[in-house]
Parts: structure tokens; sequence; C-alpha cells
């Protein structure tokens, strides 16, 4: 009698044992290039004219987190954001600060045993508690 998964797992394991011998093997890890900033431009066409103006730009620890970022306005600095980050590259702290460089506001996030999180805390430049959630799980 045909046993029709026997052969569609014959011609798959066939497939795959091809690929390899091609040098194509699936299971290949590709080490990512670590990248320690990136900066983000903007090309615009009016009338004509081309224009290119810096639009961010990116800065990563050597974990790949994103520790800063700077945002510009028609090509004009216009304000950036600081992250920190624990030991289990979890962000604990946002900072937002305007173009002068005053702190316009801060998230705080903590996580739990689990390494979920667990409250997220958003506060004005001035340290004021603007807002606060919880976060409850229900694991199986």
């Amino acid at each position: 009698m045909y046993n029709r998964s026997k052969s569609v797992g014959a011609i798959l394991a066939a497939f795959i044992l091809s690929l390899a011998l091609n040098g194509e093997l699936l299971s290949q890890s590709v080490t990512a290039p670590k990248i320690k900033s990136v900066t983000i431009t903007e090309e615009s066409h009016v009338k004509g004219n081309k224009k290119t103006m810096k639009d961010s730009e990116e800065k990563f620890d050597i974990n790949g987190n994103l520790i800063e970022e700077l945002n510009y306005k028609n090509g004009v600095f216009d304000n950036h954001t600081s992250y920190e980050y624990d030991s289990k590259n979890n962000k604990v702290k946002e900072t937002e600060f305007d173009k002068s460089g005053n702190v316009t506001k801060v998230t705080i996030t903590k996580y739990d045993g689990n390494g979920l999180k667990a409250e997220k805390s958003v506060y004005d430049g001035k340290g004021a508690l603007k807002s606060r959630k919880s976060y409850k799980y229900t694991l199986f």
C-alpha cells in the first residue's frame, strides 16, 4: 500500500540533503554585524530640486541595544532620547530631551523575576508622575 506521509518525508529529506550538498545548508548560522551607529538621511524632490537632510542618528551598545537617538526636523537637530538597560538587556529607563538638552520625559520600566515587564512609570521633565501601568500575567 502507498504511504503518502513517508513519501513526502522522503522527498523532503532528499531536498534538504540536496541543498546541503550544494552548499546551501539551511541551518547555517549567520553572524550579524555589530552596529555601533546609524545615520538616516532623507532625500526630497520638489519641483526638480533635490534636497538631502539628516533625519536621525541612532547609537547602539555592544549588545545591540539602542542607547541614544537624535532626531532632526528639516535637517536641524530637534531632540534626543537616551536609553538604559539592565544586565539582562531589558530597557529600564528612557529619557527624552528637547533641543536645549532639558529633560522633557522619563520612563522607568521594572521587570519581574521572570524577566517580564511588571510596571512602566512615566514622569514629566520635573519628575512628577504622569502615568503608571502595571502588567499582570497568567502563566502556563
